[in-house]
């Protein structure tokens, strides 16, 4: 079934002005995307996911600038999540606001989900594109974690840290000048993109928070139509991701996320003409093809991190995917050749 995966615009309105000064035109950034460049000066403005990381590409290849992603994300944080960022602004602390952040991030992306975990003694917060690989999802994932890392400390301050950010791709520059661009240690390849959030840092109080204030815009978010994709298997798509890195992405568990009986799950998702089960295997192969496209980690760490027992057991279930074994996947995708 296909699906029109939107994304508001936001966090990318810093986009024109960047190229601009890289003395190219949006005109020519946007052709054939099926965007118009003035979308972009629009805030509240949305457009489907997929399209967006087409344009981010075109924008590195036109401009010749690997680390636009990270550049525009730099000069953004909350503000740029429309009612959502007011309404974590208004949390009384940061783990809360995170929270709140978490439940209704949807509302700006029905391409990606950002989750919360435990993760040591502290927290990840994560983000991940959940749909078919494309290129351009690294300018996007470099985009995020800068926009969450201002956000962090806009909210809470330099003492929020995050203590390291994790990339989920090689690098659109060094390892340096990512640590210089975000203040803190960087670790790139890593089979996820989030930050490392302490235990002290959750608790931190957010300055001017306003309890009633808060209360008016979670009640006008929920009260606002769906945004992007309404359909119960998008629903369903948003909440795999996270399920699956966190290895317990059974359908029972993905249930319980909605508040529903498995039975009810099971029915709704057969009135749409799909199955969990297809659905969970779309899920892993989109996360499966993008490590093996934007990392340098080794099968056997790919395996592992999709929950497979062996790298034997993720062979063969890539190759019911695709015909072909991931290290040849792999290869075709680093030369541009068919697969």
């Amino acid at each position: 079934m296909p699906h029109r995966r939107l994304q508001r615009i936001g966090p990318l309105v810093g986009l024109p002005d960047i190229v601009r000064s890289h003395g190219v035109s949006m005109d020519a950034i946007v052709e054939g995307s099926g965007i118009e460049a003035e979308a972009f000066s629009n805030r509240d403005g949305v457009a489907p996911f997929v399209a967006i990381c087409r344009v981010m590409d075109r924008a590195v290849k036109l401009t010749g600038q690997r680390h636009l992603g990270l550049e525009i994300g730099l000069a953004q944080d909350h503000r740029a999540l429309g009612t959502v960022g007011q309404l974590v602004a208004h949390a009384p602390t940061l783990g809360e606001a995170i929270q709140d952040f978490v439940r209704n991030q949807h509302r700006n992306s029905r391409g990606a989900v950002t989750f919360l975990m435990p993760h040591g003694e502290g927290f990840h917060l994560g983000y991940g594109i959940y749909d078919r690989y494309e290129t351009g999802a690294d300018q996007l994932y470099d985009l995020a974690m800068a926009v969450a890392v201002n956000a962090i400390r806009s909210l809470a301050g330099t003492r929020a840290g995050p203590i390291e950010v994790l990339v989920c791709h090689r690098g659109n520059a060094p390892r340096s000048h990512y640590e210089a661009a975000l203040g803190c240690p960087v670790r790139l390849n890593q089979p996820y993109a989030a930050l490392a959030l302490s235990a002290e840092a959750m608790r931190l109080p957010i300055a001017g928070h306003d309890r009633a204030e808060r209360a008016r815009l979670a009640a006008l978010l929920d009260e606002s139509p769906p945004f992007g994709a309404p359909d119960f298997d998008a629903r369903v798509r948003h909440l795999l991701k996270p399920a699956i890195l966190m290895g317990d992405a059974s359908a029972e568990t993905i249930a319980r996320q909605i508040g529903i009986h498995l039975r009810t799950l099971n029915r709704r998702l057969k009135d749409e003409g799909v199955t969990f089960r297809a659905i969970e295997q779309q899920v892993r192969f989109s996360i499966a093809c993008e490590l093996l496209s934007l990392t340098d980690l080794d099968v056997a760490d790919i395996s592992e991190t999709l929950a497979y027992g062996t790298p034997s057991a993720f062979d063969r279930a890539f190759r019911r995917w695709t015909g072909i074994s991931p290290t040849r996947w792999r290869r075709g995708s680093a030369s541009g050749e068919p697969r």
